[in-house]
């Protein structure tokens, strides 16, 4: 027993420390300097779309409204074998747009969509996103501006998953926060360990170097993030508030559970010690205080079960910590009562989401 207790205690002093990292890192970077009167250069925008029938016409609208010159980028969106008005809304909105564009993939599957779409692309550096996404005016031109300064290989910017009117949805947007904290700390930490297609800035030609797993049908952003990292590509996040995307926040436990376990399913790709290191200590340090309460539980022990309370307050803390320092940036409010439930249900969840990953079927978008 005392040998369980010493190794879930180090567990939980090991996520403290990460998180304590993090949130030195994040709180330690200002905005992104964007210098004015920089070159713009050409971007291309693509997005794979499968049944987005309801989210096309804010999407257009929301790539049409951008303030940076049109003659400087494109928009390529791939329909990956809609079965619904997706393909006939696609051609109607992009007919009547010179720098917008509609193909149809080939072959099912968001990987390829994405490399059939990338493949047209005219520009040098390509900007991922989403269907769903929605962008601020100034995103395309915040993109170019970082580009042109830095010349980076590789640019995370961030992604906010704006809650419903539900409380399950407020706990969703709070995870998917932490999990952007965390992409943000570690890429400013030039240690890298998570990126998002939706909001993923490109140079081109990496997309056909890189070892894409053609075996998983999606996780192009995370397979490229290794292969330049492998490569010590120059990999940047970028800091700046209308570099975000926003995103709706799952409203059922269900659609957040198959959200997750098609993330977690391409973890099995994951070949890199940072990435499956940092992702134990995560995964553990959740784990500890509940583990060291059942133990307690268990045989009627009560020390067991004061250190998993213990562990629980100081891993709460630095999770509440982390949170907070990002809320404004983020525009994300965190009430103790919404990131404590989510401290006690996260354990939960977790086990929900690793069992769903073993019986999914990771030929599905």
């Amino acid at each position: 027993m005392n040998v369980l207790l010493l190794f879930l205690l180090s567990t939980t002093i090991l996520y403290v420390a990460t998180l304590f990292r993090w949130r030195k890192a994040w709180q330690n970077t200002s905005e992104a300097s964007l210098p004015l009167g920089a070159e713009k250069p050409f971007l291309s925008v693509v997005v794979a779309l499968r049944n987005e029938a309801d989210n096309i016409e804010s999407l257009i609208k929301s790539l049409e409204g951008q303030t940076y010159p049109a003659s400087h980028f494109e928009v390529i969106l791939v329909n990956d074998h809609s079965t619904d008005n997706t393909e006939k809304l696609l051609k109607t909105h992009t007919g009547q747009r010179p720098n917008f564009k509609m193909i149809n993939s080939g072959t099912p599957g968001k990987k390829i969509a994405l490399r059939e779409g990338i493949a047209q692309a005219l520009g040098d550096v390509v900007v991922t996103t989403d269907a769903d996404c929605l962008h601020h005016k100034g995103w395309l031109d915040t993109i170019a501006r970082h580009q042109a300064s830095l010349n980076p290989d590789m640019t995370i910017a961030p992604v906010a998953m704006v809650a419903g009117e539900n409380r399950l949805s407020k706990l969703f947007e709070l995870e998917f926060m932490a999990l952007q904290m965390a992409t943000a700390a570690s890429a400013i930490n030039n240690q890298p360990i998570m990126c998002n297609g939706a909001n993923l800035t490109v140079r081109r030609r990496h997309h056909f170097h890189a070892d894409l797993k053609d075996g998983y049908v999606s996780g192009d952003d995370m397979f490229l993030l290794m292969s330049l990292k492998k490569e010590n590509g120059h990999i940047v996040f970028l800091k700046h508030r209308h570099a975000l995307v926003t995103t709706l926040a799952p409203l059922e436990l269900q659609e957040y559970l198959r959200q997750r376990s098609r993330w977690l399913r391409k973890a099995t790709g994951y070949t890199q010690p940072n990435i499956l290191t940092t992702a134990t200590i995560m995964f553990l340090g959740n784990m500890a205080w509940p583990a060291a309460i059942f133990a307690g539980l268990c045989t009627m022990d009560l020390i067991p079960m004061l250190l998993g309370i213990v562990l629980f307050i100081v891993k709460y803390t630095s999770d509440y910590l982390l949170l907070k320092s990002g809320s404004e940036f983020y525009n994300i409010r965190t009430k103790h009562q919404d990131t404590l439930l989510l401290a006690l249900l996260y354990p939960a969840m977790i086990v929900a989401i690793a069992t769903m990953t073993l019986l999914r079927n990771r030929k599905k978008w």
